[in-house]
């Protein structure tokens, strides 16, 4: 950290300390209990449906801390990767754990189910964003599920993307998104498959000039 990084980063806190209003523990009326339960019925719906379409094979656990007294809302995540298991900490379902989610799916999708030229179309895209100036912030991978993170949460919302490029970090997250990456790699395989590999083709290219040799004679 630069001497103006350290500088605007204490003024800042102490900003932080004075102007900011600290949050109080309270006890939740019934209102508010009922609306934690609706929250919690959409987010068990929200979440089985995004999980089992972009990684069926990955198991989602939902730890919600006591949510009474209130102190503040947090929410963390992470994804244990060689048992395909991503855990999801909140004290307060909301849509912000929902792009929490997001996050933890791509990490599960990039060790499990990317292709080595995939995975690197991604990060070659991403590293031309902002900078954190952090080693963990800043590593490709975690830019990557940032990245995806923040277009699925705008699919989730309804938002409207145009159709994405070939060969883009866009047709990835497209494709991950909507599960369909199997369908992604075949389209690959058949964009480089050699034409020999295909009779068909073959067969009816030769038909073809057999044609038109007959009309020219």
């Amino acid at each position: 950290m630069t001497e103006q990084q350290r500088i605007i980063t204490e003024n800042l806190q102490t900003r932080a300390r004075r102007d900011w209003p600290q949050p109080r523990s309270r006890a939740l009326t019934d209102d508010e209990k009922a609306q934690q339960k609706q929250l919690r019925r959409a987010a068990a719906f929200h979440f089985r449906a995004h999980a089992s379409r972009i990684a069926p094979h990955a198991d989602v656990f939902v730890r919600t801390l006591n949510d009474s007294p209130i102190t503040k809302k947090i929410t963390d995540g992470w994804a244990d990767h060689s048992n395909r298991e991503i855990v999801l900490t909140s004290s307060v379902l909301e849509p912000s754990t929902e792009t929490t989610l997001f996050h933890e799916l791509w990490h599960i999708i990039s060790r499990h189910n990317l292709t080595e030229e995939q995975r690197e179309i991604v990060y070659d895209e991403v590293q031309s964003g902002e900078r954190w100036h952090t080693d963990y912030l800043d590593k490709s991978e975690e830019r990557a599920a940032r990245a995806f993170a923040g277009y699925a949460t705008a699919r989730a919302h309804g938002l409207k993307l145009s159709r994405a490029r070939p060969g883009t970090a866009h047709a990835i997250f497209e494709a991950v998104y909507a599960g369909q990456l199997d369908e992604l790699k075949q389209q690959k395989e058949t964009e480089y498959r050699p034409i020999i590999a295909r009779p068909a083709l073959i067969v009816g290219l030769i038909a073809l000039m057999v044609g038109l040799i007959a009309l020219i004679v």
